[in-house]
Formats: C-alpha cells, structure tokens, sequence
C-alpha cells in the first residue's frame, strides 16, 4: 500500500484493520510447526568432521547420461564436492561414492547430516554410521538453521 498511498500513520491504521479481522483470522490459520528457539549444530574441532549430503536432482542430461548431482559440503570451511550421477542411484551405490571420495580423501567425519527422506535415511545413512562409528543427525523440514551452508552452495552450481 506503501508505493500507491500515504497517510500519516498508515501502518499503524493498517496493522490495527489486519488483527482486528474476524474473517483474516479464521481463515487465515499457522500451516506449519509452531516456531521454536532455534538450536545450532554443535560445533567441530576441524575440517571435514561435520558435513553435509545433499543431491540435487533434475538437471540437463549429460554425455554419460547423469542428471544429477550429489554435493558433499564441509560446515566449518564451506568446501564442497560435487560428483555426478544418475538420479535412480541408491542407498549402497551412495555409500561408495562417500567412501571413495570422502572418506578416502579427508577422513572419517564425526558428524553426517543428509538431507534426504526418511527412506533412504534409514537404508543408507544408519549403516553407514554404525560401520564407521560417526554421530549421524537427521535433518528435518522444521529446521531451517541446517540448510544455510547447503542452499548457499547450491546456488554455486546451479547458477
């Protein structure tokens, strides 16, 4: 309403039209978890012990038929690694990628964070922690404080 009128106190009048609404407030309801503090992820004493597994699916079609992209991304230094590959790939054929191109390289992690469903959680992400012996923390729709790091690398590829 800003950019077409002006009154003195507009956004006051207009804050006090919005909550005094009967209708805007039945209809208008909270759709998602109610807002909590937000916890921060415990912090790492170095490089590549706290890290990110994210895929990023649905992109052009290369020579060797991939179409996707798993991304590796370190939280302390914001590295990241990019492999591609194809979007059916599965929990076990996952575990390969990240244990030759991570662990191989920088080491056994402390902490894996996947952004993934629970499904595939379950079949890749457990066993993978319980043979390696790394704390494993479940990411979740109602925790916008993970994802920083990850959508911000995100954008690196995809741009």
């Amino acid at each position: 309403m800003h950019d077409q009128y002006f009154c003195n106190k507009m956004s006051d009048d207009t804050q006090r039209n919005i909550t005094g609404c009967h209708l805007c407030h039945r209809t208008n309801h909270q759709s998602g978890k109610p807002i909590g503090l937000l916890e921060p992820l415990p912090s790492t004493k170095g490089c590549w012990q706290r890290i990110n597994i994210n895929l990023i699916t649905d992109q052009p079609i290369s020579g060797n038929g991939h179409d996707c992209i798993l991304k590796f991304v370190d939280h302390m230094t914001r590295r990241a690694h990019w492999r591609t590959c194809r979007k059916t790939l599965d929990a076990p054929a996952v575990a390969c990628k990240f244990i030759h191109f991570i662990i191989r390289v920088t080491g056994v992690p402390e902490v894996v964070v996947p952004d993934w469903d629970v499904c595939f959680t379950e079949n890749y992400c457990r066993e993978v922690a319980r043979i390696l012996q790394m704390k494993l923390l479940i990411s979740t729709a109602f925790h916008p404080a993970m994802y920083g790091v990850s959508e911000n690398s995100n954008k690196t590829v995809v741009c």
